[in-house]
């Protein structure tokens, strides 16, 4: 299995509002082993947001699960966010590439974005 343990810093992009408009939100990310797979939380933002992602391996291939909590004075006033996501580990293990799935904030539609992770 691959390592994943250490520092991490994640791009995520989803789209909002009506227009559609292209939002890139990143963080920091540490990754610890849990179990048969990787837990990573986010290094605790100074507005108060913080992400989990929980992964299992398959070779190259990481498939789990991520939970956000934003912001509580942000623009989501604090709103829990959850999906899915898989992941692709670059060759030389520096790299994770892959997608995400999960609700909008109405919870009436699936949206999907692209997240990337590279190794500090």
């Amino acid at each position: 299995m691959f390592d994943l343990s250490g520092k991490w810093h994640s791009i995520y992009q989803y789209h909002s509002g009506s227009g559609g408009r292209l939002f890139t939100y990143e963080h920091e990310i540490i990754f610890k082993p849990h179990e048969q797979g990787f837990i990573g939380k986010s290094v605790r933002e100074h507005d108060g947001s913080e992400v989990i992602i929980e992964l299992q391996a398959d070779e190259r291939v990481f498939t789990g699960t991520w939970q956000e909590h934003t912001a509580p004075k942000g623009h989501y006033h604090g709103k829990i966010f959850h999906g899915a996501i898989q992941l692709l580990l670059s060759e030389d293990g520096h790299e994770l590439v892959g997608k995400w799935v999960g609700f909008n904030s109405g919870k009436n539609h699936v949206k999907a974005g692209d997240w990337r992770f590279r190794r500090l």
